[in-house]
């Protein structure tokens, strides 16, 4: 059994749900261990080592997502895996931020549940034998804003000043912060991960600074990071009073771990990252000026997905090889549906959307039904509105030639409509209901409406 000699911990406030997967998994030879809430998770990882965490997002102790914060932040070698009942756009966006590696939707069947685990662990393997610098160069995109970026970076691991890196959510700002950090003079020591969304401004401090209890001492990450560098994940979120407390240690690098009177010297290159605007936060008064200052002597800003046009295909074609199933091909309506999305979650939303797409294609490619439903639903009025503006004058002006009423004129204009979208298509039911941006059954209805067949396009 593929699962034998697995730890897995699966976190659920559910007795069923705990139970029974619980079960079936351990009949695949996994070791499992279960909590009910986030506290008793947290627990479970201080005095356990685990392989992989399965966890709700809405239970008791987890309201602003404690378990996911706090396993980026000490236990970010163990991948995780959202599983919720409530799901939402956004959820599923912040829990890509945080490094999760699958968000799965109750119910959930065992098989798929199953193919998640196996994929995950089969990831977190190939990823923990391949050595770090092996990892770095995987800054995928021919884009000349992608271009453009990789020569900054280029010249920014050259420097030893402290680095801001800017971008959207899901950019790839932790990627980049790796890669100037393995690219630099002090590529060879650590790199270590502060994630400044940390609800618990204490455990924040505790986590940075570490602590000394009579005999026993707690290294925290910038002890940790000494020789190397300190990735500050959104910075701008820094509570206001550890600011002044990080902004000596970027001065004079040395700090005072908690219960100690004697400070510590460190060698570290600090590279942040921010959504926001940090200049606009320290106009408000939301971020020291100083600090700001302090951390972003050099600057690069990532772009968004969508403006990086042919490498979303090109993103989407390495996460497939990824997935495990090199047989698998994108068709050309995936490639149209994945080229029109605006892509909110940028590159981890694709990674995830690739990823579910290939868990459930049951061919050789990759089509626009494998893909996930928000990729494809849009609005179909004011879009198929918009196409008929573009057909342009010759269209309109064979209504207007008639003196049919305007109900008959609409349906003229319709019916001219779909006969031009399957020319362009030639006769692919499925892209021509993507151009308009309709799902392939109402496509299906227009065509038997007006009598039309698809095949005779082909």
């Amino acid at each position: 059994m593929e699962l034998v000699g697995k730890r897995l911990l699966i976190v659920d406030d559910e007795p069923l749900f705990l139970q029974t997967t619980c079960q079936l998994l351990q009949k695949e030879g996994a070791d499992c261990k279960t909590a009910v809430d986030a506290t008793s998770a947290l627990s479970q990882l201080e005095t356990h080592d685990f392989d992989l965490i399965l966890t709700d997002l809405n239970m008791p102790g987890n309201l602003r997502w404690e378990l996911l914060q706090a396993g980026r932040q000490r236990w970010s070698h163990v991948p995780m895996i959202v599983i919720t009942g409530v799901p939402s756009l956004p959820s599923a966006i912040e829990s890509l931020r945080l490094g999760v590696t699958d968000y799965l939707l109750k119910p959930v069947a065992f098989p798929e549940l199953l193919g998640s685990i196996h994929r995950t662990l089969a990831s977190s393997s190939k990823s923990q034998a391949s050595p770090a610098s092996e990892q770095s160069d995987k800054i995928v995109g021919n884009s000349q804003a992608m271009s453009d970026v990789v020569a900054m970076i280029d010249r920014i691991a050259e420097a030893n000043a402290h680095v801001l890196v800017s971008g959207e959510t899901g950019t790839g700002k932790e990627l980049i912060a790796r890669v100037i950090h393995q690219r630099s003079r002090n590529g060879s020591g650590s790199f270590q991960i502060v994630d400044c969304n940390t609800v618990v401004e204490d455990q924040l401090a505790l986590d940075l600074f570490g602590s000394v209890d009579g005999d026993v001492r707690k290294p925290g990450l910038l002890e940790m990071a000494n020789g190397g560098s300190l990735f500050l994940d959104e910075v701008a979120e820094l509570p206001l009073s550890l600011q002044p407390k990080l902004l000596r240690v970027v001065q004079n690098q040395e700090f005072t771990p908690i219960g100690s009177a004697t400070p510590v010297r460190i060698n570290v290159r600090f590279i942040s990252s921010t959504q926001r605007r940090l200049e606009e936060e320290a106009a408000a008064g939301r971020f020291r000026n100083d600090l700001y200052y302090r951390l972003g002597v050099l600057s690069l800003t990532l772009p968004p997905l969508r403006d990086r046009g042919d490498d979303i295909i090109l993103l989407a074609e390495h996460f497939l090889a990824e997935s495990g199933r090199a047989e698998l091909k994108l068709s050309e309506p995936a490639r149209a549906a994945l080229l029109a999305y605006a892509w909110p979650g940028n590159v981890r939303e694709l990674r995830n959307a690739i990823t579910s797409a290939a868990t459930f294609c049951e061919g050789d490619l990759v089509d626009v039904s494998d893909l996930p439903s928000e990729i494809t639903r849009t609005p179909t009025l004011q879009s198929t509105q918009s196409y008929m503006d573009q057909v342009g004058a010759d269209v309109l002006g064979v209504t207007e030639s008639t003196d049919s009423s305007l109900h008959e004129k609409r349906l003229e204009l319709e019916r001219v409509y779909l006969l031009k979208l399957l020319e362009d298509s030639r006769g692919n039911v499925t892209h021509a209901a993507l151009k308009a941006n309709m799902s392939r059954q109402g496509f299906h209805k227009l065509l038997k409406r007006h009598q039309i067949s698809a095949a005779d396009y082909r």
